[in-house]
């Protein structure tokens, strides 16, 4: 995407005039030149989803949004969180992601904000049929390599084989709620029985 940076989309025009300087002209690019509230939206709205994203999360300034979108309109790559690239091209949710890697949402999600140990690279890689070194570091000219290792994903695996795999992760997750709910009900009633005696001599003071 293209940022046009001419008076028509400017903040500072009026009526077509510069309401900066007089010497500016139609068409031509302005090194002070700020977004109008409308084109302000049109940008974040139209951006790709890699720069859209990450400044939707507040995880990018609106300066690197802009410079993001430039580095990406004269083709240089852009990098891009390899798990997030994944969940959008293989479209999985972080949940059915975990199911797929047969990992604890814990694992994925520390690999996916810190880093991904070698044994984890080669287990991911061999299941989603993609190089080891994209974990290293993904750039967004090679989103359409990943798009052909997710139809060799999808060739080995199948629908069925992979809908279970997404199932797993469900039920994981389940799993793990349940567990901790149980600790917070055994946590919850050793409190309450510590704290029993001072609990009924606060309720005989409010009485009185």
């Amino acid at each position: 995407m293209r940022v046009d940076k001419t008076c028509k989309t400017c903040g500072f025009d009026s009526n077509g005039m510069c309401g900066m300087y007089t010497t500016c002209k139609e068409g031509e690019e302005c090194d002070d030149w700020e977004a109008s509230l409308e084109y302000y939206t049109e940008i974040t709205k139209k951006a790709p989803w890699y720069i859209k994203e990450p400044y939707d999360r507040c995880k990018i300034s609106y300066e690197k949004l802009l410079d993001l979108l430039q580095q990406d309109e004269q083709g240089v790559g852009v990098e891009i969180n390899i798990y997030d690239a994944i969940e959008k091209v293989y479209e999985l949710n972080s949940v059915e992601l975990a199911g797929v890697l047969d990992v604890s949402i814990g694992v994925l999600g520390y690999a996916s904000t810190q880093r991904t140990i070698p044994k984890r690279k080669r287990q991911f890689s061999s299941r989603l049929h993609i190089p080891e070194s994209f974990f290293d570091k993904f750039l967004s000219t090679q989103l359409d390599a990943l798009k052909k290792c997710r139809e060799e994903f999808r060739d080995c695996y199948g629908d069925e084989l992979i809908e279970k795999f997404k199932q797993n992760g469900y039920a994981a997750m389940e799993a793990k709620i349940e567990k901790q709910n149980a600790v917070d009900k055994i946590r919850n009633e050793k409190y309450r029985e510590e704290n029993q005696n001072r609990y009924q001599y606060k309720e005989m003071y409010d009485a009185i």
